[in-house]
């Protein structure tokens, strides 16, 4: 995350970046990035521009929330039953670079489940119940860069009237 900040007036300016009211040290230009966040970024950062006439600070809080554990492909959940309900979230969760796009839809945000057959036949999946339109594909592969798609739905047969998804495909 970047934060940064555009000062107007007689210049020169300094800039003085604060993390909790205390300067963050080398913070010292216009803009201040965070890499590779963590818990512990949660915070209200700050900066002080100064002149030879003054200062002025100005702050924003940065909230941290988590999504579910199965957001990256690495961390997909391994369904265990060839019968299963689960329950999941999408909320705060996020499209990985080199993600394929689900149904041809470039925009949204996924979660991963990871599934081995344990006999050949058809294999049904469904997110019945859910309460928004969903999307479902179903991919063979090891690196979320380099998926097979085996199938997808935007809502049963395409239908915009109906919320859940539904994907048969012939296990092996």
């Amino acid at each position: 995350v970047t934060f940064s900040v555009t000062a107007a007036g007689l210049g020169p300016f300094s800039y003085q970046w604060l993390k909790n009211g205390t300067s963050i040290n080398g913070a010292t230009q216009t803009a201040f990035t965070i890499d590779n966040l963590q818990a512990g970024d949660a915070s209200v950062y700050g900066v002080v521009v100064s002149n030879a006439y003054g200062s002025v600070t100005n702050s924003a809080s940065l909230n941290l929330v988590a999504g579910p554990p199965n957001d990256a492909f690495v961390n997909a959940l391994m369904l265990t039953a060839d019968s299963q309900i689960v329950t999941g979230s999408n909320v705060h969760t996020t499209k990985e670079p080199g993600e394929p796009n689900h149904g041809g839809n470039p925009g949204g945000s996924s979660v991963w489940w990871t599934w081995t057959a344990t006999a050949d036949g058809l294999a049904t999946l469904d997110t019945t119940g859910s309460s928004f339109g969903t999307l479902l594909a179903v991919y063979t592969g090891n690196a979320v860069s380099n998926l097979t798609l085996v199938a997808n739905d935007d809502g049963y047969g395409g239908s915009r009237t109906y919320v859940g998804s539904q994907v048969a495909f012939t296990a092996v």
